[in-house]
């Protein structure tokens, strides 16, 4: 029978986070997460003598094996997720999870089946990255932006920015980027640690499907003059276009590779 859902955000410290990765226990974060999500309290009880009794029957309500369950609560109680006290079994609260920690990841309402959360925290290194590589050319650009205005002579440059520019330029900063934010099968491999193609393919239609990033094509104007269709299959199959070109209204356009762009935050 499947478990009703609360629609919240668990967020979960970053170091927290990080040591899971590392430790490879992530499948059992996700379960501290998917139970946050499915349980309104956060207290599991029993009576005297059937703790094994009431580890049985919440196993039978999460559908795991009894033996999963366990030794989820164990890494979670080790951990610190999970106190038992007297005929109780008490799970740390979000909200207590967080108290002292400033950066945390916050899994998406939407995201509420154990199956789900589990791939949603594998896939966290690539969200990073993707958001690293936006970051990256935000900051190039505003550097671009700096740069223009000093060398034009602008006298509105304050001196922040200018020591800022300088800092950049003298460590060998970047200043011209590629717009553009990619990630090869090879690189989220790397990122998640998996070497499995079928994986890394899996988990990028996961974050497609559930909404968390967006693939854009940007097309670009190759060729400045009017020419008919018929022509510009002449010139494709004489091999002066590659297959990323094609034609529309009279324009032949080139198809830049595909970007992708995180729309979780």
């Amino acid at each position: 029978m499947p478990l009703e859902q609360e629609n919240i955000r668990v967020r979960i410290p970053g170091q927290l986070y990080a040591r899971a990765f590392r430790e490879k226990w992530l499948p059992t974060l996700a379960f501290y997460v998917y139970m946050c999500k499915s349980h309104s309290g956060k207290n599991y009880y029993f009576k005297d003598n059937q703790k094994t009794k009431m580890m049985k029957v919440n196993a039978e309500r999460y559908s795991i094996s009894f033996t999963q369950f366990c030794k989820h609560i164990k890494i979670l109680a080790d951990n610190g997720f999970v106190h038992f006290h007297k005929n109780e079994m008490r799970l740390i609260s979000n909200r207590n999870l967080l108290k002292g920690k400033c950066k945390y990841i916050f899994v998406p309402a939407h995201i509420s089946e154990y199956k789900d959360i589990k791939i949603f925290l594998n896939t966290i290194p690539i969200l990073s990255n993707i958001v690293k590589q936006e970051r990256a050319v935000e900051r190039i650009k505003r550097y671009n932006y700096i740069s223009e205005r000093v060398a034009s002579g602008n006298t509105s440059v304050n001196g922040r920015d200018y020591r800022s520019l300088a800092s950049y330029q003298k460590k060998g900063g970047k200043m011209n980027y590629n717009a553009q934010t990619f990630l090869s099968i090879k690189r989220i491999s790397e990122l998640v640690d998996k070497t499995s193609k079928q994986i890394v393919i899996k988990y990028k239609k996961f974050l497609r499907e559930k909404g968390l990033v967006r693939i854009c094509n940007e097309f670009l104007r190759a060729y400045p003059y009017k020419i008919s269709q018929r022509i510009f299959f002449m010139m494709k199959n004489a091999g002066d276009f590659s297959t990323n070109f094609f034609w529309h209204k009279g324009y032949i356009y080139e198809s830049s590779p595909s970007c992708i762009q995180v729309s979780y935050r």
